[in-house]
């Protein structure tokens, strides 16, 4: 049994097809989508029509998670949806929660127009927990 990411919906929907035609899911917490836009790791990202783009506050779609690699437009990129990721670029206090900025960047600072969106949380010197909670308009 295989699931395909329904972008429409940010849930998972049963694949009928045997997995043909869906995305590939060699780890549960990770998706492959093709990059709409050229995306950096460790981006905040969203799905537009099943395609990966930068998340930012001020737009009303649900991100899906954080990119793993970089990937320039109609290349894969990696998104993990939950779960842990650690990189030493992670400067964060442990016990922080995360948010997106207009960029796609995780910051510790929550916006303050648009939308609210939690993105996860810092759990230990350069490790996040990525757990996306609903999108609150301010």
């Amino acid at each position: 049994m295989s699931f395909k990411f329904n972008p429409f919906t940010g849930t998972f929907d049963i694949d009928t097809q045997g997995g043909s035609g869906g995305p590939n899911f060699p780890n549960p917490s990770e998706i492959e989508l093709e990059a709409a836009e050229t995306i950096s790791a460790l981006k905040v990202i969203y799905s537009d029509d099943g395609r990966a783009k930068l998340y930012n506050p001020s737009i009303q779609l649900k991100p899906i998670g954080l990119s793993l690699n970089g990937a320039s437009t109609g290349q894969t990129v990696v998104v993990k949806m939950f779960g842990e990721v650690q990189d030493s670029f992670f400067g964060f206090d442990v016990g922080e929660i995360l948010f997106s900025n207009n960029f796609g960047s995780l910051t510790n600072l929550a916006p303050t127009s648009g939308y609210y969106c939690e993105i996860g949380s810092v759990v230990s010197e350069n490790k996040v927990k990525i757990n996306i909670l609903d999108i609150i308009e301010l």
